[in-house]
């Protein structure tokens, strides 16, 4: 069956299907002996023999999910031209070749997906609605009236953390850019000093320390994919991260999350945080008071 090109590059794990597209624009992939540079370019991966770089494409990979927590002071890449340390320098015993879904910044710590499933990675990356909930030291004390502002400001949902010194929130993120939260506090006087990423969806962070990984379970997955899918549907974006069983397993989501806390540093950095594009606010309705004129 015939397939674009980039599909099938990224269903094979070499890359994510937007990383495919750059190959094949710049003249990376070969089918048959031919080099193409169309993206609509299509091939049939059983009957073609397909080359990415010289590399002959072989058969689909078993796909590999990996949670990594992140440590701070790393960066989200497997390569760093500056010598700093790398994602791929806490993935010892990681069987075949996975990159990372998206980033997170230097100085941000916490969960951070690895996989070669190129076309999950892909629909990830553009589910800016896709929830996402922080851990966060916030300089200073904010009062009712500042907290209600940045809520407002940066369209997130902040709660005291539990378990947590004083100044530390949990902020659920959805459909927002990646500096909206991080402004309102600027603005408000109050920066964010440290920021740890304890659940994308439903996926949890819970126990793992800084710079483990364990591979994510194929329930775990399955219910990432309706996450994303949900995040497609409802691209504005919800706020929350919803329940996916209902309320039965929130405390045990609970426990994973205060543990995830507990084992943050207490070391303060300024940085930006990584979430999503904003939605447009939708225009204010004028409401037109009908008359009724008085007969004598």
């Amino acid at each position: 069956m015939e397939e674009r090109l980039q599909k099938i590059i990224a269903r094979a794990g070499v890359a994510s299907r937007r990383h495919a597209e750059e190959l094949i624009a710049a003249g990376q992939v070969a089918v048959n002996g031919q080099v193409v540079t169309e993206l609509g370019t299509k091939a049939d991966a059983a009957r073609d023999h397909i080359r990415v770089s010289g590399k002959l494409l072989r058969e689909r990979e078993t796909k590999v999910y990996i949670m990594l927590h992140k440590p701070d002071g790393v960066v989200s890449t497997l390569r760093d031209p500056e010598g700093r340390r790398t994602v791929a320098d806490f993935l010892s015993g990681v069987q075949g070749r996975v990159f990372p879904v998206g980033r997170l910044e230097y100085h941000t710590s916490g969960l951070l997906l690895l996989t070669n499933d190129g076309d999950l990675a892909n629909r990830m990356m553009r589910a800016h609605a896709l929830p996402q909930k922080y851990c966060c030291k916030v300089s200073g004390a904010l009062s009712d009236a500042e907290l209600r502002d940045v809520q407002t400001r940066g369209r997130v949902k902040m709660q005291r953390a539990k378990g947590m010194p004083g100044g530390w929130w949990d902020v659920t993120t959805a459909g927002v850019s990646k500096d909206a939260f991080r402004d309102a506090l600027f603005a408000s006087k109050h920066p964010v000093e440290k920021m740890k990423r304890i659940a994308v969806g439903h996926l949890e962070l819970g126990p793992l320390g800084p710079g483990e990984y364990r591979h994510v379970t194929r329930d775990e997955v399955a219910e990432l994919e309706r996450a994303v899918t949900r995040a497609e549907l409802h691209p504005e974006g919800s706020g929350e991260i919803v329940a996916a069983h209902g309320r039965s397993k929130a405390a045990a989501r609970g426990r994973n999350i205060t543990d995830a806390k507990r084992s943050f540093a207490k070391k303060p950095h300024a940085h930006k945080t990584s979430m999503g594009h904003p939605r447009r606010p939708n225009p204010s309705r004028t409401i037109r008071r009908e008359t009724r004129k008085r007969h004598p």
